[in-house]
């Protein structure tokens, strides 16, 4: 089932790159969507390009504080942490956290929210 999935971003990938232009958010999505596939089979390498691509899109895009920039950080945190770089996994999801409080005030039980509080204390050792 995620090698589907795998095969669907990188078609959804080449499909934006040929379609739309290099820094257009919805491209900046299919990256972090198919990093995130990447993440689950644990080809962590690979999926740090995508996110590094996704990121530079996206921070471009939207405002510092904007949700989706939360979603990416978090993916970009787990990401760094599996490959130990502790240093950026901190950085990134802190940053995650901050923004997804912010953006999900209304919802304290929001699911993406607990996802990312979760990693946020798995990272920093937190019981």
């Amino acid at each position: 089932m995620l090698q589907n999935a795998l095969e669907l971003s990188e078609k959804a990938i080449a499909l934006g790159e040929d379609l739309m232009g290099a820094e257009d958010p919805k491209l900046g999505d299919f990256y972090n969507t198919h990093a995130t596939n990447l993440r689950r089979i644990a080809r962590f390498e690979e999926a740090l390009v995508y996110s590094d691509k996704c990121t530079f899109i996206l921070e471009k895009a939207y405002e510092p504080t904007h949700y989706e920039l939360g979603i990416v950080y978090y993916n970009r945190a787990i990401i760094l942490y599996e490959l130990a770089d502790l240093s950026g996994a901190k950085s990134f999801i802190s940053r995650a956290l901050e923004i997804l409080k912010t953006a999900f005030k209304e919802q304290d039980n929001h699911t993406y929210l607990k996802e990312v509080d979760y990693a946020y204390r798995k990272i920093f050792e937190i019981n």
